[in-house]
């Protein structure tokens, strides 16, 4: 997946030490009828990459083999408003699922 750059972007670095530091995002994936389907899930960052762990078998695992366009949100909240506010960080990373079948590949990542 992707970071979508704009005028409030984080350096690859601040992306990195965020997505650490998180560890719950919201997945969206594509149904049947276009539309979205958004889930909260657990996340691990390894090796610069996102890895969800699910069941085999559900909706979104389902939208995910028949089209592989996602989504995947993280928020964080901390304090940096003078007021002592919560404040929030998030990333929205576009790009495409991969489902990892094979036994091996998923303890290597483990």
């Amino acid at each position: 997946m992707t970071s979508e750059v704009n005028e409030r972007s984080l350096t690859a670095d601040e992306l990195l030490s965020f997505l650490e530091k998180e560890n719950v995002g919201i997945l969206a994936t594509v149904n049947e009828d276009e539309t979205p389907y958004v889930i909260p899930m657990h996340y691990v960052l390894l090796d610069g990459k996102i890895y969800l762990r699910t069941g085999t078998k559900g909706h979104k695992i389902s939208n995910i083999m028949r089209d592989s366009r996602c989504s995947f949100a993280v928020l964080g909240i901390f304090e940096s408003d003078p007021d002592k506010k919560a404040c929030f960080r998030s990333s929205v990373i576009k790009g495409n699922a991969k489902i990892m079948e094979d036994g091996k590949e998923k303890m290597e990542r483990h």
